[in-house]
C-alpha cells in the first residue's frame, strides 16, 4: 500500500475515492461539490481521483484543479471501475473511505449522511447509499436485480440491504477487501464476503447529467459473471445436480424402454425424438465444459499473478507542499 501522505503531519479522517473514465464534463463539478461539502464538515480529508485511461480530457481537467488535498492517479491502461477503485483504496489514508461514481448521479451533498451514520455506529463496517427509485436503464435494472438475487443466495446478503457504488467504509473493512488479491474484483461481493455489518441510508439519485453510461449490456453481463464465478461454486453445484437429475431420468427411461420392448415388442422412442435428445444432451455437455473452462481460465489468471492495474503517475497536491511523484 502506498501512503501518499506518509510524511505529512495531517491525520486524514476521510478519503473520498472516485474512479474516473471519460468524465471530462462532470469531474470538475463533482470534485468542487465534494470539496465544498466535506470542508463544511470540519474534518481533514483527501480526494483521490483515478483516471482509468480516459480517452477524453478527464486527466487534463483534473490536473487543472487547484485543491490542496487532491491525489491524482493516472493508470496506464483501462482496467474497469472495480480495479480502479482498488488502486484508489490502496492509496487512501483516511480512517474512513468513501467511494462515489464520477457521473453526478449521486449527490456529493449526501456524503455527511453516510459518514455520520458510520461514525456514530461503531458496530457497523459500511454504510451504503440506497434510493427508492434508481435512475438506471432497463438492462441495468434487470442485471442488477439478478446480481442482487445471487448475493442473497450465494453470499447470504441480509434481506432488504441494497448494494450501490455510493458507500462509506471503515479502515478495517477496506484492509480486509484489499487482502483479496483477485484480478477480477467486484466490490459488492467482496464487501459481503468480509462483513455482514451493513446498513443503508436513503440518498438522492439523479439521471446522468452528461453523456451515456460506460456500462453497455456486454460489460454489465461480464460484471454479473464475475459475481458468479469469482465468489461462488454455484454453477458447478447446479451442473452436478442437473447431471444427477438427467442420469435418474435417463435410467428410468431406459428401464421403461426395455420393459415395453419385452412386453409389446415396440419402443416409445422414434428417430426424431432420439435426435432431439442427442442434441439437447450434447449442448448440455458443451455448456458444462464451458463453465468448467471459465473457472480454469480464472484460476490460471490468478496463478500467473496478473497485475490488477499499472500506474503511470501519481500526483499529490498537498496543503503546504505540492509535488508530483511516479509510481510503479
Amino acid at each position: 500500500m502506498t501512503n501518499t501522505f506518509s510524511d505529512s503531519n495531517l491525520a486524514i479522517e476521510l478519503s473520498i475515492v472516485i474512479p474516473c473514465y471519460n468524465s471530462e464534463k462532470s469531474i470538475e463539478e463533482l470534485v468542487s461539490r465534494i470539496a465544498k461539502t466535506v470542508s463544511a464538515m470540519d474534518l481533514v480529508f483527501e480526494i483521490i481521483c483515478i483516471n482509468d485511461n480516459s480517452k477524453d480530457a478527464t486527466l487534463s481537467n483534473l490536473k487543472k484543479l487547484t485543491l490542496s488535498n487532491l491525489v491524482l492517479i493516472d493508470l496506464m491502461n483501462n482496467v474497469g471501475q472495480f480495479r480502479a477503485l482498488i488502486a484508489g483504496m490502496e492509496h487512501a489514508n483516511g480512517n474512513y473511505i468513501l467511494t462515489i461514481d464520477d457521473d453526478l448521479q449521486h449527490a456529493p451533498e449526501d456524503i455527511p449522511l453516510l459518514y455520520h451514520k458510520l461514525k456514530e455506529n461503531p458496530n457497523l463496517d459500511v454504510v451504503i447509499g440506497a434510493t427508492k427509485q434508481a435512475q438506471k436503464s432497463t438492462s441495468r435494472k434487470v442485471l442488477s436485480s439478478l446480481a442482487d438475487s445471487f448475493n442473497g443466495i450465494g453470499l447470504e446478503k441480509k434481506k432488504g440491504i441494497v448494494m450501490s457504488s455510493f458507500r462509506c467504509m471503515n479502515k478495517a473493512l477496506v484492509n480486509a477487501i484489499l487482502n483479496h488479491q483477485t484480478i477480477f474484483p467486484v466490490m459488492g461481493p467482496m464487501i459481503l464476503k468480509c462483513t455482514n455489518r451493513i446498513e443503508n441510508v436513503e440518498v438522492s439519485h439523479f439521471p446522468r447529467a452528461y453523456g451515456k453510461s460506460n456500462y453497455n449490456f456486454i460489460k454489465l453481463f461480464r460484471v454479473s459473471l464475475n459475481h458468479v464465478f469469482n465468489f461462488s461454486s454455484l454453477p458447478l453445484k447446479l451442473i452436478s445436480l442437473l447431471g444427477i437429475f438427467l442420469f435418474t431420468i435417463g435410467s428410468i427411461g431406459l428401464i421403461c424402454c426395455f420393459l415395453q420392448v419385452a412386453l409389446t415388442s415396440r419402443t416409445i422412442f422414434s428417430n426424431p425424438v432420439l435426435f432431439a435428445l442427442l442434441l439437447w444432451c450434447t449442448g448440455l455437455i458443451l455448456l458444462s465444459i464451458g463453465i468448467i473452462g471459465e473457472y480454469l481460465y480464472r484460476i490460471l489468471q490468478e496463478v500467473n499473478k496478473t497485475p490488477r492495474y499499472a500506474i503511470r503517475e501519481v500526483i499529490v497536491k498537498r496543503k503546504m507542499n505540492q509535488r508530483a511523484e511516479g509510481s510503479k
